[in-house]
């Protein structure tokens, strides 16, 4: 029971890693395309700082909107004050694609839970417990489901893993 439960958290933890290494691509990406001076370095910072839920990419959303409100577009012809607002845009609509498909999808995948199980949980852990809700929610929710399958296995006197032979 331990070796399995164990087995979730890291897997979690694998997929807290590849999250964060997609969302740096999709940022930096996203902000090289409209022309952000820092692109890169700021995309990964908020790839990076997701570990921390919606406030980690909010504090590197807000060192995106200074930067863009100081120095503008390196190709777009706008203001200063337009193009800040349009990376603050920009934020948003990778933030949601994030919290909305991207997160549930990873995290559910590297538990092996329904991704639409993981949102939820997700969108509960952010209006019940804030920030560290959302951290471990989804592992807690997977050691529970393997709990819950280990009592019910033993509850019908069944062998409480699958992957075990009887003679183990």
């Amino acid at each position: 029971l331990y070796l399995e439960i164990k087995g979730v958290w890291i897997a979690y933890l694998g997929g807290q890693v590849r999250l964060m290494l997609i969302l740096a691509v999709i940022y930096s990406v996203a902000w090289l395309l409209i022309g952000l001076p820092g692109a890169i370095w700021i995309g990964m910072l908020a790839g990076f700082l997701n570990l921390v839920p919606e406030v980690g990419p909010g504090i590197a959303a807000v060192v995106a909107i200074l930067i863009a409100g100081l120095e503008g577009s390196r190709f777009l012809p706008i203001s200063n004050g337009w193009f800040a607002l349009l990376t603050g845009g920009v934020y948003l609509v990778l933030n949601n694609f994030k919290t909305i498909y991207l997160q549930p999808r990873i995290l559910g995948k590297s538990v092996f839970l329904h991704e639409g199980v993981v949102f939820v949980a997700i969108i509960a852990a952010i209006m019940l417990q804030g920030m560290l809700g959302v951290l471990i929610v989804v592992p807690v929710l997977a050691s529970g489901m393997i709990i819950g399958r280990y009592i019910r296995r033993r509850l019908f006197g069944l062998h409480p893993f699958n992957d075990l032979s009887p003679q183990e």
